[in-house]
């Protein structure tokens, strides 16, 4: 099972603000802690498991928002929204960024590996 930091994520994505300090509710917003464990990205509630990233996506039907609590209920560690959600417990790193579809793609390089850093590629024209 691969495993990263939540700090390393958030640092190779360039989200949040990572600190060695669990969130409290003076900390700034996008400030993360940077030891919180993280065994997968999901933006599906259903997939979620113990040390998810629930990735709050808005769809045309459904908002990844409303599906908060059954990701926590899952196991999902951390919170990647468009907006600071206040009903969740302060303990739970939210990351807010301007548009979570977009922003899930960042974190992904860093958590597999950056596995399109490993590959070689050819081109053929003509």
């Amino acid at each position: 099972m691969r495993m990263r930091t939540l700090g390393h994520l958030c640092s190779e994505a360039r989200i949040g603000t990572v600190t060695d300090k669990s969130n409290s509710d003076d900390a700034p917003i996008d400030t993360v802690p940077s030891d919180v464990i993280v065994s997968q990205i999901s933006h599906d509630s259903r997939d979620v498991s113990p040390g998810a990233v629930f990735c709050a996506v808005r769809g045309a039907r459904f908002d990844g928002h409303e599906h908060v609590g059954e990701a926590l209920r899952r196991g999902a560690v951390a919170l990647l929204v468009d907006h600071r959600l206040a009903e969740i417990d302060p303990s739970v790193p939210q990351i807010p960024v301007g548009d979570v579809r977009t922003a899930t793609g960042r974190p992904a390089p860093a958590f597999w590996g950056a596995p399109s850093r490993r590959i070689d590629l050819a081109g053929v024209a003509g």
